[in-house]
């Protein structure tokens, strides 16, 4: 969970100043990473080796882990930990 001043910091960096308004951007934001989800999957489709599938690999899991990184945010704004 986390704390306060750092959902300030990610208000600050979202340019918002509530947290309805930051879930809003940040919903945005999971939407823009699903979106390049899914054209980085019709990429990895067309590659053959196994190399390159496996560079892939990784960079798809970093796309993962930003959605991940960006659900739990939006959970700690849901529940409005900073009062806003």
């Amino acid at each position: 969970m986390s704390r306060r001043r750092d959902l300030d910091g990610w208000a600050q960096a979202l340019d918002v100043r509530t947290d309805d308004e930051a879930i809003v951007e940040l919903a945005h934001l999971s939407q823009v990473v699903r979106g390049l989800q899914n054209d980085f999957g019709a990429v990895c489709d067309r590659l053959r080796g196994v190399d390159e599938r496996g560079i892939a690999a990784r960079a798809a899991d970093s796309l993962d882990g930003v959605q991940d990184g960006l659900f739990w945010v939006k959970r700690d704004f849901l529940l409005h930990e900073r009062g806003m």
